[in-house]
């Protein structure tokens, strides 16, 4: 097998430490299952909790995620609207997200795509809930910060976005949304910065 390019691997590494940073709370399977039956029990009965969820996504903050606690651990909580075919819209069905990555991953490894300005990282999902005919996403939390990408990250979001369409075009899977990219940090390479970018559960 013919060993990648020693520049890439570095490059790699680098990518790897920035989700690292801002993963706030990696969890391991078991966790994962755990604070997702936390949340299923506690979203059916806590009115204070729905209300909260609500308000990050049309209140001051909108559109925001919540994050949801329990026994030291957080998960991002995505509301994800009542009528079901509007809810896969806001990335409640995660199967299209995951085959987007999936073919993203196989045409970057073929050399179909190379991009130069920016890296891109998924967001794992922990699973879905419905509660009081509102459906809900829950997903890693990671901290992201956005000024400095507004300011600097044009070339990156358009090679982004003309690379998503490539691979759209080519194999018939949905683009998330990239109104609200997730910026989680840049790296520094041989051409110049890099940035780590992330896709919301989003396609609205």
């Amino acid at each position: 097998m013919n060993k990648m390019p020693e520049k890439f691997e570095r490059a790699d590494i680098q990518v790897r430490r920035v989700l690292r940073a801002a993963r706030q709370s990696p969890l391991t399977l078991e966790q994962k299952k755990e604070i997702l039956a936390a949340f299923r029990k506690q979203i059916k009965t806590d009115q204070q909790l729905r209300d909260a969820i609500e308000n990050e996504s049309f209140g001051a903050k909108a559109p925001g995620i919540y994050v949801f606690e329990h026994n030291e651990m957080k998960a991002a909580v995505k509301w994800c609207g009542q009528r079901y075919s509007r809810a896969i819209d806001h990335g409640f069905d995660t199967r299209n997200y995951a085959e987007f990555y999936r073919k993203y991953r196989r045409a970057k490894a073929r050399g179909e795509i190379t991009p130069k300005h920016y890296a891109l990282v998924r967001v794992r999902p922990f699973g879905i809930a419905r509660s009081k005919g509102v459906n809900y996403l829950l997903m890693e939390h990671l901290t992201h910060e956005k000024k400095e990408f507004v300011l600097h990250g044009f070339k990156a979001k358009t090679e982004l976005k003309r690379h998503a369409e490539q691979i759209t075009a080519e194999r018939q899977v949905r683009i998330p949304q990239m109104s609200h990219l997730l910026t989680l940090g840049s790296i520094e390479t041989p051409e110049g910065k890099k940035w780590v970018l992330a896709l919301p559960h989003d396609y609205f």
